[in-house]
């Protein structure tokens, strides 16, 4: 089962295989004889889940049916996580703190 870089072009050349996506977590394609089929593997056992075909459905649109059937929300993905205030911007009347140590 080869991971490699999905895009719209790649898909239409592949050879019939299992193929999986690096971008995008257990979500696959398995390219056959006469069609391709979107697929997610659901966590605990691994069972194979068919979202659509190609070209039907976009690589876009299954990269996001993929997610919401895996379970994890698109905006966790694509939202820039929150860092904590850095100790140097907090004065030391605001914490409360004599002695404020900065590492």
């Amino acid at each position: 089962m080869p991971t490699i870089r999905f895009t719209d072009i790649g898909l239409r050349a592949l050879p019939e295989g299992l193929y999986f996506d690096e971008k995008t977590p257990a979500f696959g394609i398995r390219i056959g004889k006469t069609r391709k089929t979107w697929i997610v593997l659901k966590e605990p056992n691994r069972t194979k889940l068919r979202i659509g075909h190609y070209p039907d459905l976009s690589l876009a649109d299954a990269r996001k049916r993929a997610m919401v059937a895996i379970g994890t929300p698109m905006e966790a993905r694509t939202k820039a996580p929150s860092f904590p205030m850095r100790a140097s911007s907090i004065s030391i009347k605001e914490t409360g703190v004599r002695d404020l140590a900065i590492r």
